[in-house]
C-alpha cells in the first residue's frame, strides 16, 4: 500500500481464524496421508529388501506342485556336484494328524525338510535349540496350538498318515512362515527321511515342492538363476531368486499397500477440495478489506503477494502438524501389522518417503490454491 498504517499479512488470519483453522486442517489431513502411506510403502520397501533372503531362507528358490523335470534336476545336482550350491528340498502340504488313540485329530500343515534348512534366518523353538540338532528321523516338531487342541505334550506321540512320530519340541517362528492372518492349521515339521512312511505322496495330492538353494561361490544369484532356468524345460516350474520370489508376506503387503493408495488418493482429493473452499470463503469475508485496500491504492500483484504469504503461512503450519501425524500414522501402522509379520521384520522411518511427502504437499497446497488466488483480482474496488 502507498500510505497509511503498513497492512500485516497475518491479519485476515486473525480475524477469521475459523476459516484459517479449516485450512490448516485440510493442509493437516493431506500431509498426513502423504506422509503416512508414501513413507510407509517405502519403508516395507526396504525392510523386504534388507530381510530378503531370511524371508525365503535361501539365494534361489525353486517351486512346483510337480516333480521337479529330470533335466532341472541334473542341472542342479550338476552344480551341487562342483561345489556352487547346497540344496535342501521341502514339501508342503496339509492333512489330519491324530493321537495315538484316535481320540483327537487336528487339520495341519506340515512341512517335510532335508538337513541344511534353512540356509538363512532362523527356526526358533521353544527350547532354544538348534532346529538342525533337534528334528530328526522318527520325530515331530509341532505349534502350541496343536498340542493345545490335541490335549498332547512334548515327549508324546502323534500319527501323521501312516506313521507315528514323536513330538520332540515346539516351534515358535520360521523364518519363511505365511502369515498367521492366512494359516489353516498349526505347522508340523517332518525330517524328510520320513517322508515315504507317511504315505502321503499319492498321485493327485496336492503337494508344493520346494527347492531351497544357496549358492556357495562367488556367481552372482541371478546369473546362477538364469543357467537354472535355461535347463527348466516346464514353465509351470517356477525359479526365483530371493530378490524376485514373492513371498506370503509381500503378496500380502502388496494388496495392503494398494488398499492404502486407493484410500489415500481419495483422503487427497477430499483434503484438496476442502482446502480450495476454505480458502475461497476466506477470501469472500475479506471482499471488502480488499475492495479498500485496492480503493486507497494497493495493486492487484500487492494484494495478491500479501494472501500468497498467508497461504504460505497457514501451509507451513499446517504441514507441520501434518508431518507429525504423518510419522505417528506410520509408526502406528507398522506396529498394528507387527503381530502378522515375521518378527525380525523391522520397520524405519522412511525419510525419503517424508521428503517426498513435502513435495507432494506443497505440489496439492498450491494446485487447490491456485483458483482462489486468481480471483482475487475480480474483488472490484469500493
Amino acid at each position: 500500500m502507498t500510505h497509511g498504517t503498513p497492512y500485516h499479512p497475518a491479519a485476515p488470519a486473525r480475524r477469521s481464524s475459523r476459516q484459517a483453522t479449516l485450512f490448516v486442517l485440510c493442509v493437516a489431513l493431506a500431509l498426513t496421508t502423504l506422509t503416512a502411506f508414501s513413507g510407509f510403502a517405502r519403508s516395507i520397501t526396504q525392510a523386504l529388501t534388507r530381510d530378503a533372503r531370511n524371508l525365503h531362507a535361501a539365494d534361489i528358490i525353486i517351486r512346483s506342485y510337480d516333480a521337479i523335470p529330470p533335466e532341472l534336476a541334473q542341472a542342479i545336482d550338476r552344480q551341487v556336484a562342483a561345489g556352487r550350491l547346497r540344496q535342501a528340498r521341502i514339501y508342503e502340504f496339509s492333512s489330519v494328524v491324530r493321537t495315538v488313540d484316535d481320540t483327537a485329530s487336528v487339520f495341519s500343515r506340515l512341512k517335510v525338510v532335508e538337513p541344511g534348512y534353512p540356509f538363512y534366518g532362523e527356526v526358533t523353538l521353544r527350547s532354544k535349540r538348534p532346529f538342525t540338532q533337534v528334528l530328526m528321523p522318527g520325530t515331530a516338531i509341532v505349534e502350541q496350538s496343536l498340542l493345545d487342541r490335541t490335549g498332547l505334550a512334548v515327549g508324546d506321540s502323534l500319527k501323521v498318515g501312516y506313521t507315528t512320530l514323536r513330538i520332540v519340541d515346539v516351534v515358535t517362528a520360521e523364518p519363511d512362515r505365511p502369515l498367521e492372518l492366512f494359516a489353516f492349521g498349526p505347522r508340523v515339521f517332518i525330517h524328510a527321511a520320513d517322508l515315504d512312511a507317511l504315505g502321503l505322496m499319492a498321485t493327485g495330492s496336492r503337494i508344493r515342492r520346494l527347492v531351497l538353494l544357496k549358492v556357495l561361490d562367488q556367481t552372482p544369484v541371478d546369473v546362477m538363476a538364469a543357467r537354472l532356468s535355461q535347463a527348466n524345460p516346464d514353465p509351470a516350474v517356477h525359479i526365483d531368486t530371493f530378490l524376485t520370489a514373492r513371498s506370503a508376506v509381500k503378496r500380502f503387503l502388496d494388496n495392503f499397500l494398494f488398499f492404502l493408495q486407493l484410500v489415500g488418493l481419495f483422503i487427497l482429493i477430499v483434503a484438496g477440495l476442502g482446502l480450495q473452499s476454505t480458502l475461497s470463503a476466506l477470501f469472500n469475508e475479506k471482499r471488502a478489506t480488499i475492495a479498500v485496500m485496492k480503493a486507497v491504492g494497493a495493486t492487484d500483484r500487492y494484494v495478491r503477494r500479501h494472501f500468497i504469504f498467508l497461504v504460505g503461512l497457514l501451509g507451513g503450519v499446517g504441514s507441520a502438524v501434518g508431518l507429525a501425524g504423518g510419522i505417528a500414522v506410520q509408526m502406528g501402522l507398522a506396529g498394528i501389522l507387527a503381530p502378522f509379520l515375521p518378527e525380525k521384520l523391522s520397520f524405519s522411518i522412511a525419510w525419503g518417503g517424508v521428503a517426498e511427502a513435502v513435495g507432494l504437499g506443497a505440489a496439492v497446497i498450491l494446485l487447490f490454491s491456485l483458483r482462489p488466488l486468481y480471483h482475487l483480482r475480480e474483488m472490484r474496488r469500493c
